[in-house]
């Protein structure tokens, strides 16, 4: 089974993480079909976070294993974000060099690095950031209860209360402005 814990950040809405089973090369039919609901949450992801161990001799290996799977399941075209882990233990700095230069945008970190937890932090932050657009919405005051949607599920600015209804100033993501309009 997956776990899924909420980020701890002031980010709105908040950012759920869901913790998935490693792919396994040649993993059997009959194996894939029992994660199927694991696979599930990886093809519905905003973003995925690939995290390989800088260390491991088979890396690259992983990273084609989990790429395959990946197109296997319908999920090539979720984006993520390659993330090379226990780079504390990795000294071979021309070696960190090739893997920025092979894999254009991947992380370099370290999980005891605090600098690295913050890095990783504002890149998944910013990914959603950038997904995001502002715009006014018009709630009539029929449908104030949506009110408290909108606060949970974007960033709320201006507030105007007018005559025939309330003026939201808010930045939110497209999934969550499609929701709303049918609520609205």
């Amino acid at each position: 089974d997956s776990t899924t814990r909420k980020l701890k950040t002031a980010a709105r809405p908040e950012i759920l993480l869901s913790d998935t089973v490693g792919f396994i090369r040649n993993l059997p039919h009959g194996l894939v079909a029992s994660f199927r609901s694991t696979l599930d949450v990886v093809r519905d992801a905003d973003v995925l976070l690939h995290i390989v161990d800088i260390n491991h001799p088979a890396r690259d290996e992983h990273i084609q294993t989990t790429n395959s799977v990946l197109e296997e399941i319908g999920a090539a075209d979720v984006p993520h974000l390659l993330v090379f882990n226990k780079t504390d233990l990795y000294p071979d700095e021309i070696g960190k060099i090739i893997l920025e230069k092979k894999y254009p945008g991947a992380l370099l970190a370290s999980a005891v690095s605090p600098e690295s937890k913050k890095l990783l932090l504002d890149r998944i932050t910013e990914f959603f950031k950038s997904r995001f657009f502002s715009q006014t919405i018009k709630v009539p005051y029929s449908k104030c209860d949506c009110l408290a949607d909108l606060y949970e599920n974007s960033i709320v600015g201006n507030v105007a209360y007018k005559e025939d209804a309330v003026y939201v100033d808010c930045t939110l993501s497209r999934a969550n402005r499609k929701r709303l309009a049918g609520l609205l």
